[in-house]
């Protein structure tokens, strides 16, 4: 697919009235979102290693938040990175992500933070994604679209196993930040699977989180897909998804660990299920069957074209 700009469509949209430009190897969109630079713009400069802190470093960390947090009433907590700095110096374009107490409440506190949240994750964490496949959907919002299965290497077994997995494998996008954003907690992140482009499972998320009522697990919605608005889909929480194992949202999980919003601060550094499972009743997904998948893509794609939009 070459480049497309989804101008008049995403100028649409509720988030902030300023403009930038969302990239990806697939597509390119004019999207409105915070003038706040994007986490992932410094993803391609060097780290050093000795920035990244070690688990003790962490915890020491966690206890001096945890400790101000129970000796202050103010709203707005210190970031990690302020108790790190005194053995890890940050470079000069990480220092305007140290204070999260801009926000003017507490929806634009999570927003800001939900924006450091993400730049750590990349910066101090073993996050191996490919950036070009990550798209700002909004502040603190974004989505990851994972267009093949994770390859095992290994013996013959795994090379049998890969193409099997590979030649089963159906697409999906999902978003993470949509639900710490959320102030008052009724949004959910979502996951949309199917056999469709890209920039469709793009602009899906994009209507589902513009809905005056939050989906909710059972929910069954029409008007979510702009090209085909009489098309009604479900949502079930990922938890109880037959295929869970299948589809992992891998940046929401590890988001949704250090947000401690769903998750204890002292299994931060543990791989345990029911800290998973936690997460994952939070998460929402569509599942969109082949055939129903096929006629979205022709319809999106003749939509597209009214639109002016090349493809």
């Amino acid at each position: 697919m070459t480049t497309a700009t989804f101008n008049a469509y995403f100028s649409s949209l509720p988030w902030s009235p300023s403009s930038s430009t969302v990239s990806s190897s697939n597509f390119s969109i004019n999207t409105p979102y915070s003038t706040v630079s994007s986490p992932l713009s410094y993803h391609h400069q060097q780290i050093d290693d000795s920035f990244r802190p070690s688990s003790e470093e962490w915890r020491f960390a966690l206890g001096c938040i945890k400790q101000q947090m129970y000796n202050s009433t103010g709203a707005g907590l210190p970031c990690p990175g302020s108790f790190m700095a005194r053995n890890h110096p940050l470079p000069e374009n990480d220092k305007g992500y140290l204070d999260i107490s801009t926000g003017d409440d507490i929806s634009g506190y999570r927003q800001v933070r939900s924006e450091r949240l993400v730049r750590y994750m990349f910066r101090c964490m073993d996050v191996n994604i490919d950036i070009s496949s990550i798209i700002n959907l909004g502040k603190g919002v974004y989505i990851h679209h994972v267009a093949q299965a994770p390859v095992e290497f290994g013996d013959p077994f795994d090379d049998l196993l890969n193409q099997i997995m590979q030649t089963a494998f159906v697409p999906y996008s999902y978003s993470l930040g949509a639900r710490y954003t959320d102030a008052l907690g009724y949004t959910s992140d979502i996951v949309i699977r199917g056999n469709m482009p890209a920039w469709v499972q793009s602009l899906f998320l994009t209507e589902c989180f513009r809905q005056e009522t939050p989906i909710r697990p059972g929910d069954s919605r029409r008007g979510l897909f702009t090209f085909a608005p009489s098309i009604a889909v479900e949502f079930k929480t990922l938890d109880s998804h037959p295929q869970q194992y299948i589809i992992n949202p891998e940046l929401t999980l590890i988001y949704e660990k250090v947000a401690l919003d769903l998750t204890d601060p002292d299994a931060l550094y543990s791989e345990g299920a029911l800290q998973k499972s936690a997460i994952l009743k939070r998460v929402l997904v569509c599942d969109i069957p082949d055939e129903l998948a096929q006629v979205l893509t022709e319809l999106a794609a003749a939509w597209a074209s009214s639109q002016g939009l090349t493809l």
